[in-house]
């Protein structure tokens, strides 16, 4: 039996492919009513953002640069911004900011985190205070991505943090079991599963959990690259491109439904 492989490139291709499900359904949903098919396509669009959240995280471990990695999550924010409001916020624009916003708060709060932790290590900080002093800066930026109103507000940052912390508990845990690997994606798979149960939880009503079937890519990852036929410059493009097309789509819909 041939080897299940799920690299991070793979985990790409599922993220772009639930997230246009979703936001195609949101596109259709605004023009033809809240149907059926709309709700079905709006769940498969919540395996999108964990997947992402993951990806950010590993990319922040393995990057060799990070703030050119948040240079580039800020240049297509801003790219996606103006396309993100005509599609979803038509009627007033700048009710909210796009997922790449969000994206760039939890990585800079992993960056702060990271540099506090450092700090403390070289302090010799007792555990608690280095605890603390570590949680601070992400919730510096939950508190930022609810002020701004970013996707998923101060919940996708604390995805993202809760991410991050699972995987910096990874290596305690790690000298008990012979695969690292799997270690680190049971702890991220229960900081999502953790996530979404706290998320629908706060909204009073199942939404996210609908997107557990993130976890098992999430758990199935063998922490490799992958072969990129697709530049990383595309999964940056993406985004902004597909919502601009889908804004053209749902304009030109709306025109002919009522002209």
């Amino acid at each position: 039996m041939k080897e299940i492989r799920v690299t991070s490139y793979t985990l790409k291709l599922i993220a772009i492919v639930t997230m246009l499900t979703d936001h195609t359904g949101a596109m259709l949903g605004d023009v033809y009513g809240w149907g059926g098919w709309y709700w079905i396509m709006r769940r498969i669009g919540r395996i999108a953002f964990p997947i992402f959240a993951f990806l950010l995280v590993e990319g922040f471990s393995h990057t060799r640069n990070r703030w050119l990695y948040l240079r580039n999550l800020l240049l297509f924010a801003l790219i996606a911004e103006w396309p993100f409001d005509m599609l979803f916020f038509r009627e007033r624009p700048g009710a909210g900011m796009n997922i790449f916003w969000t994206l760039s708060l939890g990585l800079l709060g992993m960056i702060a985190s990271d540099a506090v932790l450092r700090r403390c290590r070289e302090g010799h900080y007792i555990p608690p205070v280095t605890v603390v002093c570590t949680v601070l800066p992400m919730l510096a930026m939950a508190f930022a991505g609810e002020f701004l109103r970013v996707d998923y507000n101060a919940w996708g940052v604390i995805l993202i943090a809760l991410i991050y912390y699972a995987d910096g508990l990874s290596p305690y845990l790690s000298e008990w079991f012979r695969d690292s690997r799997l270690v680190k994606n049971i702890l991220a798979s229960a900081a999502v599963l953790l996530w979404m149960v706290l998320y629908d939880w706060s909204r009073g009503w199942i939404i996210e959990c609908y997107g557990a079937a993130a976890l098992l890519p999430i758990l199935l990852y063998n922490g490799e690259r992958g072969s990129y036929r697709l530049s990383k410059w595309f999964f940056y493009g993406f985004y902004p491109a597909h919502i601009f097309l889908l804004f053209l789509l749902q304009t030109a819909l709306l025109d002919t439904r009522f002209s």
